[in-house]
């Protein structure tokens, strides 16, 4: 099989950055349901994605409020529509004694299998 050229990859990553713009934290994994274990305080933010290059771009930074009290464990990436994308799980909880905000700079890359 032949390689996958990066123009390939490109409209790969138009495709792909079209499907989710919504970000939202959350205290457990939420599944496919946006309001599941939700982050009080926090509100949908929404990522502005660049035009890219060879299947890769990095999307606007978000600054996602939290009340105090909370902790968060996982970002989701949403549609408009509400429909789940992704969801990451951060490498360790970030808890708030305090009222703040988690900054989350979302970067997508499509990779040749």
């Amino acid at each position: 099989m032949p390689p996958v050229n990066n123009a390939s990859l490109q409209a790969m990553f138009v495709t792909f950055k079209g499907q989710g713009d919504v970000l939202t934290l959350h205290t457990a994994d939420p599944g496919t349901t946006k309001a599941t274990a939700r982050v009080a305080g926090n509100t949908d933010q929404v990522t502005t994605w660049p035009a890219g290059s060879n299947g890769s771009g990095t999307g606007s930074t978000v600054a996602c409020p939290v009340n105090a009290g909370q902790t968060v464990t996982h970002v989701c990436l949403w549609h408009s529509s509400g429909q789940h994308v992704a969801t990451y799980a951060l490498p360790t909880a970030a808890v708030y004694s305090f009222a703040g905000v988690l900054n989350v700079t979302p970067t997508l890359t499509v990779l040749a299998g």
